[in-house]
């Protein structure tokens, strides 16, 4: 199970620590996640899923792998990969304006 500090996913993500927070305690009120005192530094929070949590995330990948076998039957397979290399270079650059 991977486990992430708020304030690195604020970083990867490019929110503000007090936007991923709000964030994260909603999430924490509906269930979905738990946050664990850090076992590397004990001033500082984990996010950890909660079973609940868990379930949201597999069905997320199971949508998501069902969309990819969709979108391939409908353009192939190879023309989709092309599609999805160019929006991962695309997202990996970001925002360029």
């Amino acid at each position: 199970m991977i486990e992430v500090r708020p304030t690195d996913m604020a970083a990867n993500i490019g929110l503000s620590k007090q936007a991923v927070n709000d964030i994260l305690r909603e999430y924490e009120a509906k269930g979905y996640i738990t946050l664990v005192i850090d076992p590397d530094d004990r001033r500082a929070k984990r996010i950890q899923l909660t079973e609940r949590g868990r379930s949201l995330s597999d069905a997320i990948i199971d949508m998501s792998a069902e969309i990819d076998r969709r979108f391939a039957k409908m353009v192939g397979k190879d023309n989709y990969a092309i599609f999805r290399d160019v929006l991962s270079k695309i997202a990996d650059i970001g925002p360029t304006s």
